[in-house]
């Protein structure tokens, strides 16, 4: 069985659908951390929205989003991010902030206001 995905052996981008199923197949121990596909591209605010819901839906923790989040930050092949996204990037990649009472800084209403901004941010466009 092959286990390195064909984005990672063709350096392409994935597809939000495909990372999230790779982000699964991480968390349950099928892929290491460097077996992720490297290139990466600037999400939509669309994608920021779906691991927003993906989240709230119980398909991926927290942790993943920020990590995901994270490694766009570093690892994207675009010239430069626009400041509005670098804004919502940052906003999810603290997502699993603590809030020191063994729960997380930001709460489902901030969750949902995150999408209401990012909603407001495309009718912008």
């Amino acid at each position: 069985m092959i286990r390195t995905p064909i984005e990672t052996v063709m350096n392409w981008a994935p597809t939000t659908e495909r990372l999230l199923l790779l982000t699964q197949r991480l968390k349950r121990g099928e892929l290491s951390e460097q077996e992720l596909p490297r290139k990466r591209y600037t999400p939509t605010f669309e994608e920021m929205i779906k691991w927003v819901l993906y989240v709230k839906e119980g398909l991926v923790t927290r942790e993943d989003v920020s990590d995901w989040a994270g490694r766009v930050l570093q690892q994207s092949d675009d010239d430069f991010i626009v400041g509005m996204t670098t804004d919502s990037l940052v906003w999810l990649n603290g997502i699993d902030l603590p809030d020191g009472d063994s729960g997380y800084l930001h709460d489902e209403s901030d969750l949902d206001e995150w999408v209401l901004q990012l909603e407001r941010k495309i009718d912008e466009l």
